[in-house]
């Protein structure tokens, strides 16, 4: 029973884009690393990187699809590259930006192909060494790839990151402010930071204890509240982790993922009806995203209204034309 209990938490897991999206400064100081790989799941990557005004968000183009991360919403696992070690993002939460944004964008990203100043006047380089590219950081070689040609530096508006494109790898991101981003992460989050690595780690005993000192020393932060959840899966306790997604809420009603553990914790309850009302609700607050649509249009199907299923296929359409095509093809019958 214990195995199949951990089988479904992993499930759960896994259907809520690989654990939870969190702000990617937390992400970095938690796996205490300053190179990300945001995007991976094509090399075929367009134009330059674009950043909001805020360096909330930033934009790629990927073969013709402009794509939008926002970056409070990646989950870091570690990876090994050119023999340092760096976070892959694991998350595939991605929007389709309206055009109007993608222009605005433009005007506000400072671009510096493969060099670029920071405001203090010492200058991020990417230099062309034969098949090889050298990052620089104010003057300082950082690595060295081995064939693998990296361009396209574009500085955030808040110049703690640097986004350059790896012709082999994907969209990356370098934090040269990597020490001053640690030392801003408020306590709470370093707790909840440790709290998530034993959980990672399977350590779940030891989570529940940090993340119940974490309930008790700061009860207005809601992210404990979301692993306290996944726990109470793990140990077949599927209401309360309801109950404990809904304290997440209750704290912080504009943070999406919190809808969406709640719809597949209702899922897994059989309780399709009340999942379509969370579901709905995680769709407000991302319009854009395939998740909600596509999922909705899943559920319908499973409640056995092909039409709903067909309307929410066709608006998933809108924004990730190739996963939602086959299903209106099915659908989606005159």
């Amino acid at each position: 029973m214990k195995k199949i209990i951990l089988f479904a938490f992993l499930v759960i897991c896994k259907s809520t884009f690989s654990q939870t999206p969190r702000p990617l400064k937390h992400e970095i100081a938690r796996l205490n690393i300053n190179t990300v790989l945001l995007w991976s799941h094509s090399v075929v990557i367009d134009d330059h990187p674009l950043w909001s005004s805020d360096g909330g968000k930033i934009l790629f183009n990927e073969m013709g699809v402009w794509k939008q991360l926002d970056l409070n919403e990646v989950f870091l696992d570690k990876a090994d590259w050119l023999n340092q070690e760096i976070g892959y993002n694991t998350s595939e939460v991605y929007d389709i930006p309206e055009d109007l944004m993608v222009e605005k964008y433009k005007a506000e990203t400072k671009y510096g192909g493969r060099e670029i100043t920071l405001l203090d006047g010492d200058k991020i380089e990417l230099k062309q060494r034969g098949l090889r590219t050298e990052f620089y950081v104010r003057g300082k070689l950082m690595w060295r790839t081995s064939g693998d040609n990296c361009h396209s530096l574009s500085l955030s508006p808040n110049n703690d990151f640097v986004a350059f494109i790896s012709e082999s790898n994907g969209l990356m991101l370098y934090a040269f402010n990597q020490k001053k981003i640690i030392e801003q992460i408020a306590d709470s989050v370093k707790m909840c930071n440790r709290a998530i690595d034993y959980v990672m780690g399977s350590k779940l005993s030891r989570a529940r204890k940090v993340l119940n000192r974490l309930t008790e020393s700061n009860q207005s932060y809601s992210e404990p509240y979301y692993w306290m959840a996944m726990l109470a899966l793990s140990e077949d306790q599927d209401q309360k982790a309801v109950d404990l997604i809904d304290k997440a809420i209750q704290l912080d009603p504009d943070f999406p993922s919190h809808y969406y553990l709640k719809y597949a914790l209702l899922m897994n309850l059989g309780k399709n009806n009340e999942a379509i009302h969370s579901l709905e609700k995680y769709i407000v607050l991302k319009p854009r995203s395939l998740y909600g649509y596509y999922d909705l249009a899943e559920l319908y199907i499973k409640l056995g209204d092909h039409q709903k299923a067909c309307i929410n296929f066709k608006l998933a359409k809108q924004y990730h034309s190739t996963r939602a095509a086959d299903k209106i093809e099915e659908y989606c019958k005159e």
